[in-house]
């Protein structure tokens, strides 16, 4: 008998110190569902909360069963769980226990993913997590804390909350975004507006995002909620001034209310008005679904912002003949994804030579690996592989093995590392 669950489902979660959520798309229907966790239409959150239970048997506890086991025992509710994994700093329960703020946080993400009972984790094709930002730190904890489901799920990606805004706008209709898309995201931390420049005379189209903070909107008072809607609306007026809108999408828990007539009334006369609690985690939603190739919008834009790199690195190899450029990185991935490698002969120069251009920019520079440290052999006997990754934004780390020549040139099992610097 067969017991293979089919991989019919792909997963987006938002994950930020406040509150998280959780949305999944099924294959069968492309219909994009987030988990309501109360009787509310609206009501997504998932604190991002948890606790220790007391007694030395004591398990953990997240979410709102974080909460009212607190209100139970008496015990501390640990918070901002994203924060304190990027610090690093133990979590002290007591005199005596203290817990991994990385692993915590893993248990977190576990048990909002088997939150909805709708999810098997075994059936998920693909999963994408969204923060509102990629903190440097960010993706080796999450590579870490997503080892133990990475044989369930295969096809894993982290984003900023900006990549979500552009793959949740992208998967409307057209006519809700063709003439421009704007977002004004609202919390007790921040106020932002996010608007889409797409540059469509790139092949793939290049998506942009261009984002202005308000600081004086922050925090918001309800007491004072005239004066805020008199900002607002000035902002509002400042910012769509001579251009045209699609649609425009109110995002945040201060949106939660209804104090903002004035400027609701002001957006609803120039665009399409939206207002919801859950468009980042579809948005993520909308990205796992692409990973695994369920839509195509993947391969007709690429998004463009602070992790992505700019740059097309290929190696220069030459058979004698002729001299061309092998591509092994292309723009718009993201540098905590680059994992490239590649196998080849090692020339009469004994060195590698990488050709780095940017996007658009017929400008190139070089950048050469001596390889002298590899023992001298006759002439196209000496093969290596050179591996690249990036552990930080804009430096390669570019690792050569030698391999050798089967059995007639053994490789001497060396290998050496080299950063190069991007910028």
């Amino acid at each position: 008998m067969n017991n293979t669950v089919e991989k019919n489902m792909a997963v987006g979660i938002d994950l930020s110190d406040d509150f998280s959520e959780i949305s999944y798309i099924d294959r069968s229907d492309m219909n994009v569902v987030t988990y309501r966790t109360g009787d509310d239409e609206e009501k997504f959150e998932i604190p991002t909360l948890a606790c220790k239970m007391p007694g030395e048997e004591g398990g953990w506890c997240f979410g709102e069963e974080a909460i009212s086991a607190s209100q139970e025992y008496g015990v501390e509710l640990i918070d901002s769980l994203v924060h304190r994994a990027i610090i690093g700093k133990p979590i002290y329960i007591d005199q005596n226990e203290k817990a991994d703020p990385v692993r915590l946080l893993g248990m977190f993400v576990t048990y909002v993913l088997l939150y909805p009972s709708e999810i098997n984790p075994q059936g998920i094709a693909s999963l994408v997590i969204t923060t509102e930002s990629i903190d440097p730190a960010l993706p080796a904890i999450f590579e870490k804390i997503l080892t133990n489901i990475r044989s369930d799920i295969s096809e894993i990606r982290y984003i900023s909350h900006a990549e979500s805004f552009f793959y949740y706008a992208l998967n409307q209709p057209i006519e809700l975004w063709r003439d421009g898309v704007m977002l004004f995201d609202y919390n007790r931390a921040h106020f932002k507006m996010s608007s889409l420049v797409i540059d469509s005379s790139a092949r793939p189209a290049i998506v942009m995002t261009e984002e202005k903070s308000y600081e004086d909107m922050v925090p918001f008072v309800e007491e004072n909620a005239q004066l805020y809607d008199n900002i607002f609306r000035e902002i509002s007026e400042n910012e769509m001034m001579n251009k045209r809108l699609s649609a425009v999408y109110l995002t945040g828990s201060s949106f939660g209310g209804r104090w903002a007539d004035k400027t609701f009334r002001f957006l609803c006369s120039r665009a399409r008005v939206f207002v919801g609690q859950n468009l980042y985690t579809k948005g993520a939603c909308y990205a796992a679904a692409d990973l695994v190739g369920w839509t195509r919008l993947g391969s007709r834009y690429i998004f463009m912002d602070e992790t992505r790199i700019n740059t097309f690195i290929g190696i220069r190899a030459s058979d004698g003949v002729r001299e061309d450029v092998i591509p092994l990185i292309s723009p718009g991935i993201s540098w905590y994804d680059i994992n490239a490698s590649a196998e080849f002969m090692l020339g009469t120069d004994r060195r590698i030579s990488l050709v780095i251009r940017g996007s658009g920019d017929e400008n190139e520079r070089e950048a050469v690996i001596r390889c002298d440290w590899i023992p001298e052999r006759p002439e196209r006997t000496t093969r290596i592989r050179l591996d690249i990754t990036c552990p930080k934004n804009n430096r390669l780390n570019c690792k050569v093995t030698d391999l050798g020549f089967g059995e007639i040139f053994p490789s001497a099992g060396l290998s050496r590392e080299e950063i190069i610097e991007l910028l």
